[in-house]
């Protein structure tokens, strides 16, 4: 069974009452021609005015329903807007889970990467020695450099008349006022190492001997002629190789460096 809508059921009687009064005026003509030239009438008027009684009781029932339709609408606009509001909040605790639960996902994973660390540093714990020989190893090259201020500057006005309760290290030098902000006098120079080799050690290495061209030969005990022929050639040009000696030698002259610029490492010709 289908069911009908209250605007279908209300056009279905308001059509019925317009073909029903447009029967009966049709009706009340037809009577007046007939008592006119005395003939007789296809439709009854008590009828169709019966049929009008019971059309108008289904109108107004019809419209009770629709005024009460209208009430119920009303009401329903509202649920139904409030409806959407709770939707779309539930929309956005959904997605807001979801993110929460992606944060707890990476929490979770990162519990158990440090739960697996700290079950490794208990399986194989790392001993104080060994912490203690790295500081050591980093405490040459990390240590505060020397001059490093410890207390904040006294103020001019109160050094002036007032006596330093300390001796200026021996290195202090009173025209660097550059450096003068980071300079504490309390603090004595410490000896710095740092990590590459010293200019020393530099010199001593096979770089430095092979641009001297400095080239050891091995010696062989069997050819003992020729062996004093080279002592008789040297000794007679002792006098040459003296003057040979004591010129410049050019490939030394860009590893000649004094102490002042014993740290240049500009490697640049």
């Amino acid at each position: 069974m289908v069911t009908r809508t209250l605007q279908e059921e209300l056009n279905e009687v308001l059509h019925a009452m317009q073909a029903h009064t447009n029967t009966l005026f049709e009706t009340l003509s037809q009577n007046a021609s007939v008592h006119r030239w005395r003939g007789t009438s296809k439709h009854d008027v008590n009828e169709i005015l019966s049929s009008l009684s019971r059309l108008d009781a289904s109108l107004q029932s019809t419209l009770a329903n629709a005024a009460e339709h209208q009430a119920n609408q009303a009401k329903i606009e509202p649920l139904v807007s409030q409806i959407q509001q709770r939707d779309t909040q539930q929309k956005n605790s959904i997605a807001q889970l979801a993110k929460m639960r992606s944060e707890l996902q990476v929490l979770l994973r990162a519990a158990d990467e440090q739960r697996e660390e700290l079950q490794r540093a208990e399986k194989d714990p790392l001993s104080a020695a060994d912490v203690l020989a790295y500081a050591q190893r980093l405490a040459r090259y990390t240590s505060a450099p020397p001059g490093y201020r410890l207390n904040p500057e006294p103020r001019k006005e109160d050094t002036e008349d007032a006596e330093i309760p300390y001796k200026l290290a021996p290195d202090y030098n009173p025209k660097a006022t550059r450096a003068a902000g980071y300079y504490d006098p309390e603090m004595p120079s410490m000896p710095q190492e740092f990590p590459f080799p010293s200019d020393r050690l530099l010199r001593q290495g096979i770089l430095y001997a092979d641009a001297a061209g400095v080239v050891s030969q091995p010696e062989d005990s069997r050819e003992t002629d020729t062996r004093q022929d080279a002592d008789a050639e040297l000794s007679q040009n002792t006098s040459a190789t003296f003057a040979e000696t004591n010129q410049p030698h050019h490939a030394l002259e860009s590893f000649a460096m004094d102490d002042e610029d014993a740290f240049d490492l500009d490697l640049n010709p």
